[in-house]
C-alpha cells in the first residue's frame, strides 16, 4: 500500500476489503497495521467506519517492524500468565466493541420504553 502525502496529513484513508489479504471483514474500532511500500514504514490504524466493502481508516503513529510483527502475529502466551502488548490491545478493542453494543442496546430500550409510555398515556 502506498500512502500519499495527503493521506498522511489528513490521517484518514479509504481501504477496500479486496485490497487486503484478510479472510474476514473488519469491524469499527478494530486496530490494524499498515505497511507503506514507498517508505518502508509500518503504521498503526483504527477502523473508523465500514460501508459495504470499504473501510475508513484513521492512520496513527509509526511503529517498528518488530512491533508490527508482534501485532500481526502475536507471540504465544507466556506460561507465567503475562500479557503481551498485543493481548492488551485485543482486550481493549473487545471492551470497546462491547461498550458500543451495550450503549446501542440501551438506547434501543430507552426508545422503546418512551414509545410504550406515549401509547399508555393516550389511551
Amino acid at each position: 500500500m502506498l500512502l500519499s502525502p495527503f493521506t498522511r496529513r489528513s490521517g484518514s484513508m479509504p481501504l477496500h476489503h479486496a485490497e487486503t489479504a484478510l479472510h474476514r471483514r473488519l469491524e469499527p474500532g478494530e486496530h490494524v497495521v499498515l505497511y507503506d511500500r514507498a517508505t518502508g514504514e509500518h503504521l498503526t490504524a483504527v477502523v473508523a467506519d465500514v460501508a459495504d466493502d470499504c473501510y475508513r481508516l484513521r492512520v496513527g503513529t509509526r511503529i517498528t517492524a518488530t512491533e508490527a510483527a508482534s501485532r500481526v502475529v502475536p507471540a504465544a502466551p507466556s506460561c507465567e500468565g503475562w500479557l503481551s502488548t498485543g493481548d492488551i490491545v485485543a482486550l481493549l478493542a473487545a471492551a470497546r466493541r462491547a461498550e458500543r453494543d451495550i450503549a446501542a442496546a440501551l438506547a434501543e430500550l430507552e426508545g422503546g420504553d418512551r414509545a410504550d409510555l406515549r401509547t399508555a398515556s393516550t389511551t
